[in-house]
């Protein structure tokens, strides 16, 4: 009987990837390369495999891969993203196995880690909720994780990656602490958000009010936040403050990305947990641009389109697992 279509080029794929370490591993042994043409010439599957294999291969080569940003990727609709140019070429196969191998390290390892340090953790696309028994709600984003540690005496969350909604239960005898790594926020009772990214914190106050510190730094920070507030810490102390519509803090809650003057680099990165694979920027004053927009969470693979196609870029799928966002 023959093979189903599905599980041949699931099968062509994994030999695809199999012959790539082994060509990257013999690169002049002539055996080799008679028994891989002779595999590539056995069934179309083979040959649409190894030329996904080698557009990866190109298109690596010509962005670099020094710094994977892990993500999620869906297959992505032909009318949204540009198709690359394909050839088939063995030349730069040892330089995809590499980034290959050092992008699933990048996505995998420091979630196995992650995994073990927190009590709670979401993956790709998903949003938790989870109340405490103080009467705290808190709204995970996808892609978080956190420990808590509630006890008669304190009520502490450590926001270990990702981005987290908090209803706080009033209690003036039992502070709520909020700790991102060096960067801490106090309230008795409110409503506000807690993001970590690359750089440092981001808080942004709902209703109430807030304390947000930075201790261990040079010059110590202590911001007092009020409705609308919202403040960004970095690791080091610097700290940028404005002001945001209290209804689009955690908008992600209702499926929307709101960017306001935010570069194109930081909105993709939001965008990132709401995906499932990797997407790159091979241009960095691209990524640097400031946009403004809304953008449905509910379609990420559109959003991605639309902030290429507004800045005269192009989204590449290169395969169901990486997408590049490119100016050439």
């Amino acid at each position: 009987m023959a093979d189903d279509p599905d599980t041949a080029e699931e099968r062509a794929s994994r030999e695809a990837t199999d012959w790539l370490i082994l060509l990257q591993e013999m690169p002049n042994d002539e055996e080799v390369r008679e028994r891989f043409e002779a595999w590539l010439a056995a069934s179309s599957e083979n040959e649409k495999a190894w030329e996904t294999t080698a557009r990866t291969s190109d298109l690596i080569k010509a962005i670099g891969v020094e710094e994977p940003k892990a993500s999620t990727i869906a297959v992505v609709p032909q009318d949204r993203l540009a198709r690359p140019k394909t050839r088939r070429s063995l030349r730069w196969a040892v330089p995809a196995a590499a980034a290959i191998a050092a992008c699933w390290a990048v996505i995998f390892g420091p979630n196995t880690v992650l995994a073990l340090q927190s009590d709670h953790m979401t993956g790709t696309g998903e949003i938790m909720t989870l109340d405490l028994a103080d009467g705290t709600q808190l709204v995970l984003a996808p892609e978080t994780a956190i420990r808590i540690d509630i006890a008669p005496d304190k009520r502490t969350v450590e926001l270990l990656k990702g981005e987290v909604y908090f209803d706080v239960a009033s209690n003036p005898d039992r502070p709520f602490r909020v700790d991102v790594r060096n960067v801490e926020a106090v309230v008795l009772g409110t409503a506000f958000v807690v993001r970590r990214n690359d750089t440092g914190a981001w808080v942004a106050l709902e209703e109430g009010r807030i304390d947000v510190s930075a201790d261990q730094v040079d010059a110590p920070v202590l911001e007092n936040l009020v409705p609308a507030d919202v403040v960004e810490v970095s690791w080091a102390g610097l700290v940028n403050r404005r002001t945001r519509a209290p209804e689009d803090i955690a908008a992600w809650r209702s499926g929307k990305l709101i960017a306001q003057d935010e570069t194109i680099a930081s909105v993709i990165d939001r965008l990132r947990p709401h995906y499932g694979g990797m997407i790159m920027i091979n241009d960095k004053a691209l990524g640097g641009r400031s946009i403004t927009g809304v953008y449905s969470l509910s379609d990420p693979i559109g959003a991605l389109g639309t902030i290429a196609e507004t800045h005269g870029a192009t989204a590449t799928q290169i395969t169901p697992w990486l997408v590049v966002i490119s100016t050439d």
